[in-house]
This record gives structure tokens, C-alpha cells and sequence, in this order.
């Protein structure tokens, strides 16, 4: 995405431990330690995928108060996606050579971002998505109709269509675009190819389903959850390396 298009992002607070991991396991990869580091790059991709899966999923159904119908769904969402992504991380942790990981290391980089706006939360870590001008004017027109008090199909219709949105540029950053970056064999190519084709499925049925028939608190409640995880671009700076 050009930067000038940038308009804001959606993302999640990287927990310090974890942010710690990421860092020691860039830094043993360009010091190029010969333990192999596939359990600790394992650890890290996996960390990320349950607060990515805790923030978007999980969360929301207690803060929006879906409802129990709504709750199975997204549940039911969440393992499919943890456990495509699992089996093709287990079996990239393993098959990955310290310099085969160290691009995807690098890259996490690139998608992690330092909070740079406030001085109590100067130095926190997110991992975040850049969205451009018209997905994030659709989002702020979507919360502010919500607020106003629209219910019904239309809003709902529109949530769903910015939402899938949302997913599609958070799954080409943060899934097809590391794995378009390793040299894949034919059996691991198709491997990634279920996994991503799982994930993708997975995360649309959900938000497919779960907005449907909302009453106007949870609807509101969704608005208030995208305002949680929508940061604007002077937000962040991209973190440095430790």
C-alpha cells in the first residue's frame, strides 16, 4: 500500500513478553547463533496468532455481548483458524533453516509499530495493519451511523463489507505475504496454500454470521470495539530492532 494512502490502522497491543521473544529472535538470527531457532520463531508466530485471535474474536463476544448462537460461531472460527495455522507453523519451525527464518524475522518488523502519542504508553509494541482512506472513512461513517442509532439490515450489510474488507488486507499482510517470501517445495507450497485457504474461510464465515440480526446495544458495542482496535497514523512509529 503507498504510505500517502494511509489513513489509519487496526491492530493489537504485542504483550511484552512476547514482544521480548521477537526481539531475541531477530537478534540471534543476525548475530547468526548456530542453535537453530525454530521452536523460538514457532513460539513467536504462534503468540501472535492467539492475541491477533483474543483481540478480533474472543474479546468482542463478552464486550459486544454477542449471543450464545453468535458466541459458537466465532468460537468454533477461532480453533479452525489456530489450528490451519498451526500445523503449517509446527511444520515450518521445523523445516526452516536460522537463514531461511531470518527474512520473516525481519519482516515482522515491518508490520510491528511503537506507540509514539502518549508518554504513559510511550514504547509499546502493536502489530497492525495499514487501512486506506476510503476502508477507514467507511469504518468512521459505519461507527457514527451506529451511534446515531441505525440498526437493521443496511448497517449490518455495511459492517460485513468493510469487516471482510479489513480481513482480506490483514491476511495478505500477515499471511501471503511472509509465506510468498520462503522458497516452498511442492508439498509445502500446497500445505500453505489449505492453510491459508482455511484461515481465509474460517474468518469469513464468521464475520458473515456473527453481525446478523444485532439489537442496537450490540451494535453499539461493535462500535465501540472497531474504535479499540483502530489507531490513527500518527500513532506509531516503526519499530527498531532491538
Amino acid at each position: 500500500m503507498d504510505n500517502s494512502d494511509i489513513s489509519a490502522y487496526i491492530g493489537f497491543c504485542i504483550p511484552e513478553d512476547l514482544k521480548a521473544k521477537v526481539d531475541r529472535l531477530i537478534k540471534n538470527l543476525r548475530d547468526k547463533v548456530t542453535a537453530h531457532q525454530g521452536a523460538l520463531y514457532g513460539e513467536v508466530v504462534l503468540g501472535l496468532v492467539d492475541e491477533s485471535m483474543d483481540t478480533f474474536f474472543l474479546r468482542p463476544i463478552g464486550e459486544v455481548g454477542i449471543s450464545s448462537v453468535g458466541s459458537r460461531v466465532v468460537v468454533t472460527g477461532v480453533k479452525s483458524v489456530k489450528k490451519a495455522v498451526s500445523m503449517l507453523v509446527n511444520t515450518l519451525s521445523k523445516k526452516l533453516t536460522n537463514e531461511e527464518m531470518k527474512p520473516l524475522a525481519e519482516y515482522l518488523y515491518e508490520v510491528i509499530y511503537v506507540s509514539k502519542t502518549s508518554p504513559d504508553d510511550l514504547g509499546q509494541a502493536y502489530m497492525a495493519s495499514p487501512i486506506n482512506t476510503t476502508l477507514d472513512n467507511e469504518l468512521l461513517s459505519i461507527i457514527k451511523d451506529i451511534e446515531s442509532g441505525e440498526t437493521g439490515t443496511a448497517i449490518e450489510e455495511r459492517l460485513v463489507a468493510a469487516m471482510l474488507e479489513v480481513s482480506e488486507v490483514s491476511l495478505t499482510l500477515f499471511f501471503a505475504k511472509p509465506l510468498a517470501m520462503i522458497k516452498l517445495g511442492m508439498i509445502m507450497r500446497k500445505t500453505s496454500q489449505v492453510a491459508y485457504d482455511g484461515t481465509r474461510a474460517a474468518i469469513r464465515g464468521v464475520i458473515k454470521k456473527v453481525f446478523k440480526g444485532m439489537s442496537e446495544p450490540q451494535l453499539r458495542g461493535v462500535a465501540q470495539y472497531i474504535r479499540s482496535v483502530r489507531f490513527p497514523k500518527t500513532m506509531f512509529i516503526a519499530a527498531e530492532a532491538a
